[in-house]
């Protein structure tokens, strides 16, 4: 090989790795933003308010960020969870609108780069109910967390103490949906699904959906009748 193709061809390699080396940067630098405050992110998921209001500012920070040199749904669902975590502690009404628009705005981003996420479009229903009240939009984000995830244990309890909470403002096909997780809800944790009854003042509700399988209506009527009397 002549010195003259030799060197076009280390040429050719050289454009070759700057070209790769470029492209690779904003997913270098996503990664790098995205290693501070990892445990943050765990915590939020499990104990929210566990997590220090610093730790949340910054790996909701470093997400942000990451965002901005490389998009995932990942990184947008974390910031959701952060950003939402921030709402639900707000000390004062400007705190708490910033935070809860943000946490729209990521959980919206989050859903169009991958729209199979329970947890996001529950977040989501989570944050519109917050934003506007119990009659408000949190219907259809809440049916598609069910359609995306029909039994999730994380989610089961919540999202139905988010229905009950809303429960007027739900169209029928998504109190269809809430009626099934209340059936299996009722069978795993029986006590839970009373509390949240009396809670959400739902009896009614409750009893309908297990009306279907009539010896647990007839069970529910009993442990919610000895709930009240202890109460």
């Amino acid at each position: 090989m002549s010195n003259g193709h030799r060197e076009m061809f280390i040429g050719v390699f050289a454009a070759v790795g700057l070209l790769l080396l470029v492209l690779g940067a904003p997913r270098l630098i996503a990664g790098v933003l995205l290693l501070p405050y990892g445990a943050a992110v765990a915590d939020v998921a499990q104990a929210p308010a566990a997590v220090p209001d610093r730790d949340l500012e910054l790996a909701a920070l470093g997400r942000s960020r990451a965002l901005d040199w490389r998009e995932t749904a990942q990184s947008a669902r974390d910031l959701t969870a952060l950003r939402l975590a921030q709402a639900l502690r707000a000390p004062d009404d400007a705190t708490f609108d910033a935070a809860l628009e943000a946490t729209l705005t990521a959980a919206e981003r989050s859903l169009s780069l991958s729209p199979a996420q329970p947890i996001v479009w529950y977040n989501l229903a989570y944050a519109r109910l917050l934003r506007d009240g119990p009659r408000g939009t949190a219907d259809a984000p809440l049916r598609q967390s069910l359609l995306t995830g029909s039994y999730d244990p994380r989610l089961l309890m919540s999202r139905i103490d988010l229905a009950l909470a809303t429960w007027r403002g739900l169209s029928p096909a998504t109190q269809a949906l809430v009626a099934e997780q209340i059936v299996t809800a009722y069978v795993r944790h029986p006590d839970a699904v009373v509390e949240l009854a009396q809670r959400r003042r739902a009896a009614a509700v409750v009893f309908r959906a297990l009306e279907a399988r009539a010896e647990l209506a007839a069970r529910f009527a009993i442990d919610y009748g000895r709930a009240v009397r202890r109460n």
